[in-house]
């Protein structure tokens, strides 16, 4: 009743006494909850109503496991929210609250959305420091069930790379992946990920494996105009 009047304000406080009562049901919590989301989106061009029923919902599920996901994602929202307002740095600290690698209960492929969304908020607010933590979380495993995902992983991975000292080294492992991820239709893309490849290699630290990395580039080039890339900026280093 108190949604179909427009009672936003009424309907929050409602809320929040219904699910903090301590003898109520762990289903009603999570209908209630779930019920409730469902109108956020109705809400999007009512900031103020939809900021209240966010907060509301943010309140009823803190602390509480098993409405775990729900709050991730009210949280995303709030987040969100904060960006669409221009307080990127307030955007990421809220994001950066959620410790999404422990939830049990959220499915690989989210997990990995949400750890990509908190690098790309690092990313923005120069927290170049905190974006490697945040990296050093998404397994390789993980992000390779989920191509369009990992190509984002590592979009948002060699950007960290060339601000974090410009480790050139690895923004060449970065963009040698990114050429297999690119698609056989894809040709333009692929040259440029292989010329970046070799540019960033060739500007790495004499190692070992900057020679593997090179004579593996140069094994399998997409094209003979690359291939005489390969060849011309190899030239000095064998």
């Amino acid at each position: 009743m108190l949604h179909q009047n427009g009672d936003w304000k009424l309907l929050a406080e409602q809320i929040s006494v219904v699910c903090k009562r301590r003898s109520q049901f762990t289903n009603a919590v999570k209908r209630a909850v779930k019920i409730s989301m469902e109108w956020l989106d109705g809400l999007k061009d009512d900031k103020e109503n939809h900021d209240t029923l966010l907060t509301a919902l943010l309140g009823v599920t803190e602390g509480k496991i098993y409405v775990e996901v729900e709050r991730a994602r009210l949280t995303m929202r709030k987040s969100m929210g904060k960006e669409e307002e221009g307080d990127v740095a307030e955007a990421s600290k809220i994001l950066q609250e959620l410790q999404i690698e422990t939830f049990g209960s959220m499915v690989k492929k989210e997990k990995c959305e949400f750890l990509l969304e908190q690098m790309r908020l690092c990313l923005l607010n120069m927290d170049f420091i905190r974006c490697g933590l945040v990296r050093n979380k998404i397994t390789t495993k993980a992000i390779r069930e989920f191509p369009v995902l990992e190509r984002k992983y590592w979009q948002l991975s060699l950007r960290l790379f060339y601000n974090k000292g410009k480790q050139y080294l690895e923004m060449a492992r970065g963009y040698r992946r990114m050429l297999d991820l690119y698609g056989e239709g894809e040709r333009e893309q692929k040259l440029t990920m292989l010329a970046n490849a070799v540019c960033t290699v060739i500007l790495a630290e004499r190692d070992p494996e900057q020679q593997t990395l090179l004579h593996t580039m140069n094994n399998s080039p997409p094209s003979e105009e690359i291939g005489k890339l390969l060849e011309s900026l190899a030239r000095p280093l064998v």
